[in-house]
């Protein structure tokens, strides 16, 4: 017999009290589809606008699984069947996958918990690629007696099951081709024959810090902020400039790229500098080079001669003040035999400066250029000789008149 609303008020006794719920409508299935909907199509459109490199991914994975050996370690599992021993790729050698993969979503999540087993779920969408694989793993959840285990056991289990159907969905998207080669390697390093990135790192920057070079410079030579940066292909360039430096291809200040603190010039390496810097330190400053240095003695006996001719005072004030004239001479003249042969200031611009300090200019260190400097040099050298002799001529003809 079917009850009215009034009796269910009847029977309801004193103590019972009749609430009025006030629910708030929950979000329908078709407007969290559009959402998510919504959210991986962004995700498809930025995988397509920022596509991922192989060469990167391969890279990345290799440095990360053997970046120390407990890393290496971790990235592999051994289990015993029928005797035999099987190795393969663990739940972190799918994690280092996915992260250097990029473009991708992946995870696990359990679907069932009833009964004697527990049931996970992985899986992984390449967004690029637009292939998506899920994968299902069960654990059993009950003793050998039928018992069901407590519910932490049956927490733990389901972790377990969980990663490593996200492991199997992982590694069926991305191809092994790309992965194998670093899982070997990870394989290697944990045998001990190959080294971790930490080892061969270690060793790199003891090598170079015997050659005297700084860790400023060898972090601006291979281009990288910090030693941290310095990667398998770091490594693999700076193997080659040790090796260039070791057969003599090179110098250490050539390979290596000189600290310019606060954006400064870099100081120079040694005071014998070569190239640009060595060729205006020898011939580009306003002192005098060392070629004239030798035909100072020779030369400066001839001067003190006409001064005898004027008989000198009883003073001796004007002696002593003679020798001051000429001292700023030298820092003033770029060739001061030329001065002292009566060949003006102009003719020493054309014969020096122009031969000279503009060829420096342009003579950059080439062999044949630096051949037509010593040429144009030589060229200055003959102009002073036929001065000198035009000099000694007009002596004689003044003599003889």
């Amino acid at each position: 017999m079917k009850e009215t609303m009034a009796d269910q008020e009847t029977m309801a006794g004193p103590e019972d009290e009749v609430r009025e719920i006030d629910a708030t409508p929950v979000m329908g299935v078709g407007t969290l589809g559009s959402i998510v909907r919504a959210e991986v199509d962004m995700q498809i459109t930025t995988a397509k606008r920022y596509p991922r490199s192989l060469s990167r991914f391969k890279n990345e994975v290799r440095t990360m699984a053997c970046l120390d050996q407990e890393t290496a370690e971790s990235c592999m599992y051994t289990l015993k069947r029928d005797g035999k021993s099987i190795t393969g790729p663990s739940a972190r050698m799918a994690e280092i996958v996915l992260s250097a993969w990029g473009n991708a979503r992946g995870g696990a999540r359990i679907v069932d918990d009833s009964g004697d087993f527990v049931t996970a779920q992985g899986f992984m969408h390449d967004l690029e690629q637009n292939v998506a694989v899920s994968f299902e793993v069960r654990r059993r959840i009950t003793t050998r007696e039928g018992k069901r285990y407590s519910a932490d056991m049956i927490g733990v289990t389901a972790n377990a099951a969980a990663s490593i159907a996200f492991r199997n969905a992982v590694l069926k998207v991305v191809p092994k081709a790309y992965w194998g080669p670093a899982f070997e390697s990870a394989r290697a390093t944990v045998r001990g024959e190959a080294k971790t990135l930490v080892q061969r790192r270690a060793a790199a920057l003891d090598a170079v810090s015997k050659l005297g070079v700084s860790t400023d410079r060898l972090l601006a030579t291979l281009g990288v902020t910090g030693i941290e940066d310095i990667g398998l292909d770091e490594l693999v360039s700076l193997k080659g400039i040790l090796n260039a430096i070791e057969e003599g291809d090179t110098t250490v200040d050539q390979a290596f790229v000189s600290a310019r603190p606060n954006g400064g010039p870099a100081a120079p390496a040694s005071s014998s500098a070569t190239g640009m810097a060595g060729l205006k330190a020898a011939v580009g400053t306003d002192t005098p080079t060392a070629s004239p240095a030798p035909e100072a003695p020779v030369v400066s006996p001839p001067p003190p001669a006409p001064n005898p001719a004027t008989p000198p005072a009883a003073g001796t004030s004007s002696p002593v003040s003679a020798p001051a004239s000429p001292q700023p001479a030298p820092a003033r003249d770029p060739h001061p035999t030329c001065t002292r042969l009566g060949i003006s200031i102009e003719l020493q611009d054309l014969a020096f400066s122009a031969a000279a300090r503009t060829a420096a200019g342009k003579l950059v260190g080439e062999s044949q250029e630096i051949t037509n400097f010593h040429a144009r040099m030589a060229e200055v050298e003959r102009l002073v000789t036929a001065a000198k002799s035009e000099r000694a001529a007009h002596r004689k003809a003044e003599a003889a008149s």
